[in-house]
């Protein structure tokens, strides 16, 4: 009897030892339990984007381009800070890289006069860009639809000019296809502004991007061995319009 009378204190003593831990413990994480500010519709949210865009605003004499041929790819992290439900500010960190495929023919200018089977001009752009969002319509905890119109600042860091020709009889080298790349570009502006404007329904986005200043150096003894007078190239244009696709 001594021994059931102790065998059933040791077993209270014990459950109440454990139910008191398993009150303990979801105590513990009740108290513990936080809500993040971080989220497509909350305080901060960062994510990645890739785009696509292409010239469509009108080319210049002697700059003329192929449009269907010429395009700008874009992929970057963008940020986002909620300051209240219909506005937010944010900044764009990008890479974009614009390919401007040059047309042949008469009174072409840029780089020089000379005709080939292709030729383009290339830029490898890094880009910061200040926005400010205007949310609208209903979205719960996601990006929702929204415009976008911000600036960004682009920094071409490797500009390139390339030709193709493709010979009828093979060269002094015994080959029929000639290929020239021309970098460190003395002609181009160190850096360039854009406006740019988005109009975005939560994953996809329609962009346009507007530039402001002139791709082209405004220097005389730059263009002086040509003979002509000038002192810029004709300029490239300056809008693009786009899509984007977000990844979140």
């Amino acid at each position: 009897m001594n021994k059931l009378i102790k065998a059933v204190v040791l077993l209270a003593f014990l459950s109440g030892e454990i139910f008191a831990q398993d009150i303990l413990l979801e105590q513990d994480v009740n108290a513990d339990t936080a809500v993040s500010d971080i989220g497509p519709n909350k305080k901060k949210f960062w994510h990645f984007y890739v785009g696509l865009g292409f010239p469509v605003s009108p080319d210049s004499a002697g700059s003329r381009i192929n449009y269907g041929k010429s395009f700008e790819f874009t992929i970057g992290r963008r940020f986002k800070w909620r300051v209240n439900n219909w506005y937010a500010l944010g900044l764009d960190m990008a890479y974009h890289l614009n390919s401007y495929n040059l047309k042949q023919g008469a009174g072409k200018v840029l780089p020089n006069d000379s005709l080939h089977d292709k030729e383009r001009l290339k830029f490898n752009n890094l880009g910061l860009g200040f926005y400010n969002r205007f949310n609208f319509g209903k979205r719960g905890n996601h990006i929702g639809n929204f415009v976008d119109v911000g600036i960004r600042l682009d920094v071409p860091f490797v500009k390139s000019y390339i030709t193709e020709d493709e010979l009828q009889l093979a060269g002094s080298n015994n080959g029929r296809r000639i290929k020239t790349k021309t970098t460190d570009l003395r002609f181009i502006e160190d850096c360039n502004y854009s406006s740019y404007f988005r109009l975005g329904f939560n994953k996809f986005v329609i962009t346009a991007s507007y530039r402001l200043t002139p791709l082209f150096i405004k220097d005389p003894n730059l263009y002086a061995k040509y003979n002509n007078g000038r002192s810029q190239y004709p300029d490239l244009p300056i809008l693009n319009v786009g899509v984007e696709v977000g990844m979140h």
